[in-house]
């Protein structure tokens, strides 16, 4: 979830949950999706108050929920830092095996609602894409279905110079990785990670569940063959509706000897 000056579109007061579980679980969301980094200093209460439209006894409530969780410590006269408590392991595989497991998934899943737009991007994301002053950014996010019920929301970035090049006829459910290749760009490299997270408000109304409830984080940041970063994708999904399965193989000779481990992903 990006940095905004308004985050008061992301809590619901006509909600059951309360305003201080729905604060603190998009501050949780946004600590694990890297929006605040560890050892990063968060806003003041007062400038969490203004972003939220809330109280300033609503805000200290949900801090004091993520310094349970772990997720922030309090430092008196100094303010409220991000802790490090995201454990990660890497492993390594083929691009092929990535579009083939897109190219699967697109065709076992439809689209829902859907908002494609072009925007500008922040700061981050102009340095990560490598964009000029003028550069500017397609975002496709839309729900994905599986047998007609809501399976996760997709966010993908990509290059609006790339995105122009689309081909949409026929296309519509297609996964947006399939659409850049279509468009041209040879991918060369993907960074993806799968980790975990719970629903805000508003990403519980879209998959119809509730809010708090387990959610499954997928991210993937695909590079070209010169190293150009052409997406950046989040997708979270129901924990209850998705499993990621890998089967692991040890290799005896020099195929993938690049990876610094001796497992990779057939």
């Amino acid at each position: 979830m990006p940095k905004s000056d308004t985050l008061s579109h992301t809590i619901d007061a006509a909600q059951v949950t309360p305003l201080y579980h729905q604060v603190r679980l998009v501050l949780r969301e946004s600590i694990i999706n890297g929006a605040y980094i560890a050892g990063e200093l968060l806003p003041t209460e007062d400038e969490l108050c203004r972003q939220f439209g809330v109280s300033t006894t609503t805000i200290k409530s949900a801090l004091k929920e993520l310094v349970k969780d772990g997720m922030v410590s309090r430092q008196q006269g100094r303010g409220t830092f991000v802790t490090d408590q995201v454990v990660q392991s890497r492993s390594w595989s083929k691009v092929i095996r990535l579009i083939e497991q897109v190219t699967a998934i697109g065709e076992a899943t439809g689209i829902g609602e859907r908002d494609s737009v072009v925007i500008e991007p922040d700061k981050n994301m102009r340095q990560i894409f490598g964009l000029s002053a003028e550069g500017r950014l397609w975002r496709d996010r839309h729900i994905r279905l599986l047998a007609g019920k809501p399976l996760g929301r997709i966010t993908a970035l990509v290059p609006a110079d790339i995105a122009e090049n689309f081909v949409s006829v026929g296309a519509e459910d297609q996964p947006v990785l399939l659409k850049i290749e279509g468009a041209g760009v040879e991918v060369a490299k993907a960074d993806q990670s799968v980790g975990a997270t719970i629903a805000d408000p508003v990403l519980a109304h879209q998959l119809k569940i509730e809010p708090g409830a387990a959610i499954v984080r997928l991210h993937r940041r695909v590079m070209d063959v010169s190293g150009r970063v052409v997406e950046d994708l989040t997708a979270l999904y129901r924990a209850d509706y998705y499993e990621y399965r890998t089967e692991l193989w040890r290799y005896s000779g020099d195929e993938d000897s690049s990876a610094p481990n001796p497992w990779a992903f057939p």
